[in-house]
């Protein structure tokens, strides 16, 4: 989001980028922060800007952009856009069987957390290269738990919103 950023403020617009609950430490730091306190992160950054704003657009990205969707829902027209990407709106299909399958056996107490496929998330070299450079390299699993609850919270509501939206 740092390129994103940075050519906004640029133009002059008004720009927060709010680290998330959790992020920007340790993997233990984002195992131990549940997504009602990420999404404490984002609400705290929209009030900010909402002090300063008239009108607020937001832009997200994969858990932001979940975080995005959060708040058209509670904010619905205080928000006048959207533009969300590489939105995780549902796992992949194996994975739908596979997390609950870890989740609610004893598998829990094997699989503490799993590598992530810079790869396949990233298809640009040098997008992959930054996203190596600024992220973890492996996932909690109480994180994906979080993520998976948040992603259930979110289908059920979708349809309520209203936000002129690109994705």
């Amino acid at each position: 989001m740092a390129s994103i950023s940075t050519a906004l403020t640029a133009e002059g617009y008004r720009v927060i980028t709010p680290c998330i609950a959790g992020h920007g430490g340790t993997i233990a730091d984002l195992a131990n922060s549940s997504w009602p306190e990420w999404y404490e992160s984002a609400k705290n950054a929209y009030n900010e800007l909402s002090r300063e704003c008239d009108s607020i657009y937001l832009t997200g990205m994969s858990l932001g952009a979940l975080l995005g969707f959060k708040l058209a829902l509670d904010e619905g027209e205080n928000i006048k856009a959207l533009a969300l990407m590489s939105t995780p709106v549902q796992h992949m299909i194996w994975n739908r069987f596979f997390i609950p399958l870890v989740r609610y056996s004893p598998l829990r107490f094997a699989v503490s957390s799993v590598a992530k496929d810079f790869q396949q998330s990233v298809a640009d070299p040098e997008g992959q290269r930054l996203y190596r450079e600024q992220s973890l390299q492996r996932l909690p699993q109480e994180a994906i738990f979080q993520i998976t609850d948040l992603q259930k919270h979110l289908r059920e509501q979708l349809r309520r919103i209203y936000n002129p939206l690109l994705l």
